[in-house]
């Protein structure tokens, strides 16, 4: 017998339809969702429930009392020339326009305000109203940004909702030597069970860990925290304070400080201060040598580096004896 042939486009629709099949009739495509966290490694603490959140995308930015727009309205009539107008919405949520009247502009996007435009121009003059609506200003929806970063102060969103990352970008980043921990303060319950004040690791977040990249809603505060301190003075190179970064040694802190002043310095008598507990003492020849270990210094830790007794008695007699011997050379060319 002859064998058939199968036309390609019948080959085509059959394997579209097959394919259409394959889902199910009520099977639906889940919604687009940004993940502002990550599910925790195993054996890695996870923060608290209602601080992970899942929030769905913002969507189109929401007008509001303050915002300013800007309305366009092209001339059918003279394509070359269009009505411009730039308004801000009024503290009662609308806007006025010529011919239209008064339009309700809060609470809706800019599509549905160019929708409603539309609307009411068919109405009165035209048949085909050609309509554009942008935001000019962004002023209805405002957090703040406040403590170590460049630009501290209350800045406007440019959406209905931001991360604690886009926060800290509107206000210029970070500040140098701060620290790496702050605080989300909600200025209103956003609905979505996160509780009023959260702490934000910001190290970790810098690492890559996208669970403290929270969202920050319209007033909202983020508090950068200042930074933590720790102190190193005594008979080193370069002694005050320091930045405090976790897992930082006395040694490390020394050698941060310049080092020891040779030879006045000594060593074996080295003492850490640390608020409400006795002085630590620091043998640095002994951390040298691996017969102790060395030693992490906490925030607000005090290193003093000190002067042996008998090593400062010792450079005392020999600072007089080198003067004395300066001097009476002086004396002796003065004679002559």
């Amino acid at each position: 017998m002859p064998r058939t042939r199968t036309h390609p486009v019948l080959l085509c629709a059959a394997a579209l339809l097959l394919a259409g099949c394959a889902g199910g009739p009520d099977e639906q495509p889940e919604p687009e969702v940004v993940r502002l966290w990550r599910r925790p490694a195993a054996g890695q603490p996870s923060l608290d429930a209602t601080a992970l959140l899942e929030a769905p995308r913002p969507g189109a930015y929401v007008l509001g009392a303050g915002d300013v727009i800007q309305v366009s309205v092209l001339d059918l009539l003279a394509l070359d020339r269009k009505y411009v107008e730039q308004m801000e919405i009024d503290f009662d949520g609308t806007i006025t326009l010529p011919v239209v009247g008064r339009v309700e502009a809060a609470g809706r996007t800019v599509g549905g305000v160019r929708d409603e435009v539309v609307v009411l121009l068919k109405e009165r003059i035209l048949d085909d109203p050609q309509v554009t609506v942008t935001v000019h200003e962004y002023r209805s929806k405002e957090i703040a940004v406040l403590g170590a970063v460049k630009s501290p102060g209350a800045v406007a969103l440019r959406g209905n909702v931001t991360t604690v990352l886009g926060a800290l970008a509107l206000a210029g980043g970070v500040a140098e030597k701060t620290s790496l921990r702050a605080r989300l303060i909600r200025g209103a319950p956003p609905g979505d069970g996160s509780p009023p004040q959260m702490d934000v690791d910001l190290e970790a977040l810098n690492a890559g860990d996208l669970r403290h990249n929270l969202a920050v809603y319209p007033g909202d505060v983020l508090q950068v925290m200042p930074s933590e301190r720790y102190f190193v003075t005594g008979w080193v190179n370069k002694p005050g304070e320091y930045p405090f970064e976790r897992g930082t040694t006395v040694m490390e802190a020394v050698a941060i400080s310049g080092g020891m002043q040779w030879p006045d310095a000594s060593p074996s008598l080295t003492r850490i201060h640390r608020p409400g507990q006795a002085a630590i003492p620091v043998d640095f020849d002994a951390i040298v040598e691996g017969e102790l270990p060395d030693v992490l210094l906490q925030p607000g830790d005090v290193v003093e580096v000190r002067q042996g007794f008998w090593r400062g008695v010792g450079l005392f007699v020999g600072r007089m004896v080198q003067r004395g011997v300066v001097f009476a050379y002086n004396l002796a060319n003065l004679i002559r």
